[in-house]
């Protein structure tokens, strides 16, 4: 190896270990800065539930697969309950999205090094990187699944076989739209059909195939069964996908426009867009390439024709957008626009992922904070904890995630707003909806603190101790 060479490597280590650690600073520090999402704290209560009962039952009506919700319970076991520990999972999840190209690329820093960059300074996957849900572990396990795709086609070599079974598994007992990459992943070994039959003509193609087939089936059935202690969560598994197919074309609540994601990148990811417009036309040439784009064009095909859509998935579509972009950038002749176009490509994503994961994370304003929780909802948890540490709390609403997070040390009842009020010496503190006449109930004696969950819900905090 010449100097040259052994200078533009040890580059390449010091750039990526830089690129690592703030990945790692970005996706950790300071985890409970932003509220809890509604959706967050409905997973916090599935890990809870866990420990308490050691199963995990998937209903293939409403809630994503089992591997999201094991991940939370054992942060819990390890770490205790908390917003790190919470939201853990997916900090992992974001760090390991970067870190993924570097190992992939590793010989080739023109594509890895951009690639990394672009997945660190994104500001949906650094603010989803740092949001307790499903998104961020799905779209690790499916780049993970396109990568091993791309290097068995490049190689001809089932050896991949068993790495890629498993991150299809982990991916499929995540969440149900798996099945997007996987329908990309198949139109991959589709168009490169010579290359996957020699793969498959090679002598141990029985042994990877067996292997990769049993990791398959004991990552899946381990799973969807908990652990082999709740067997109808395997046939339940089965029907799951049916549901979320027809939830996805109905919008079920969350219907947009076809041109969402692409408006939303446009707007403020706009360096991943061009540069992958740029990856597309190097893109043909190669194995790499012609997956990468393959795999764009399908996630954005789907995502975009579906009427269901919430921010938290363009992540999905950022994935791809920032490896075919990394793809373009590595191929572009002009050195004065590879760099100028790159230096002007990190400080646009900077500045956005600084505004809405640091500087603006919850309020109303950030594309990112769907729904998201007011800041007020923790002040007056805080507010009631810091008067009684252990309360007995009824919660006379229907509308309170994630609320039984932040009210976890005290003894809380749940109650629905159409069920009568009982009697108010069981209780210490009463939250009901400012909305309504349920909260005329209340004696006049009571203190109101109003805070607001989330916005147009208002809930007021009532003290009720020694009132009858």
């Amino acid at each position: 190896m010449d100097q040259q060479a052994i200078v533009r490597r040890r580059w390449m280590v010091v750039a990526g270990a830089a690129v690592l650690a703030l990945a790692i600073v970005s996706r950790l520090a300071l985890p409970a800065l932003r509220p809890l999402h509604h959706d967050e704290g409905v997973n916090y209560w599935f890990a809870q539930r866990i420990g308490e009962s050691g199963q995990f039952h998937y209903d293939p009506n409403n809630y994503h697969g089992p591997l999201y919700f094991f991940a939370v319970f054992f942060s819990f076991l390890v770490f205790g309950v908390s917003d790190l520990s919470l939201r853990l999972p997916a900090m992992l999840a974001g760090i390991a999205l970067v870190a993924l190209p570097l190992v992939w690329w590793r010989r080739e820093p023109r594509f890895a090094l951009p690639a990394a960059v672009l997945l660190l300074l994104s500001p949906s996957m650094t603010y989803y990187s740092r949001y307790s849900i499903h998104e961020s572990t799905l779209v690790l396990f499916s780049l993970a699944a396109v990568m091993l795709t791309v290097t068995l086609l490049q190689r001809r070599d089932l050896a991949f076989l068993p790495m890629l079974a498993a991150s299809v598994a982990l991916s499929v007992t995540t969440k149900e739209t798996a099945v997007i990459v996987l329908a990309a992943m198949g139109l991959i070994a589709v168009v490169h059909w010579r290359r996957s039959i020699e793969a498959l003509r090679q002598p141990r193609k029985w042994e990877y195939i067996s292997l990769a087939s049993a990791l398959l089936v004991l990552v899946y059935v381990s799973l969807f069964s908990s652990f082999f202690r709740y067997l109808p969560g395997l046939a339940d598994s089965l029907r799951g996908f049916a549901p979320w197919l027809s939830r996805g074309f109905e919008g079920a609540g969350h219907n947009k426009p076809w041109s969402y994601y692409l408006l939303l990148i446009s707007r403020f990811e706009l360096p991943l867009l061009l540069w992958a417009v740029v990856g597309l036309r190097y893109a043909w040439r190669e194995v790499a390439g012609r997956s990468l784009a393959l795999w764009t064009l399908v996630t954005l095909a789907v995502y975009s024709a579906i009427d269901y859509k919430t921010p938290w998935l363009v992540i999905n579509l950022v994935a791809p957008l920032a490896l075919l972009g990394a793809w373009g950038w590595g191929h572009m002749k002009s050195r004065r626009l590879r760099w100028g176009g790159g230096v002007a490509s990190i400080a646009y994503l900077a500045v956005f992922s600084l505004q809405f994961s640091w500087l603006q994370p919850w309020q109303v304003g950030n594309p990112y904070a769907y729904e998201h929780t007011d800041r007020s909802t923790m002040a007056a948890a805080q507010a009631l904890t810091q008067t009684l540490p252990r309360a007995r709390v009824l919660v006379w609403t229907d509308e309170y995630w994630p609320m039984p997070f932040y009210l976890r040390q005290h003894q809380v009842e749940y109650l629905s707003i159409k069920q009568p009020l009982p009697s108010l010496a069981r209780y210490d503190f009463i939250i009901v909806a400012a909305k309504g006449d349920a909260w005329k109930s209340l004696p006049s004696a009571a203190s109101r603190q109003p805070f607001l969950l989330r916005p147009g819900v208002v809930l007021l905090l009532a003290d009720v101790r020694g009132l009858q």
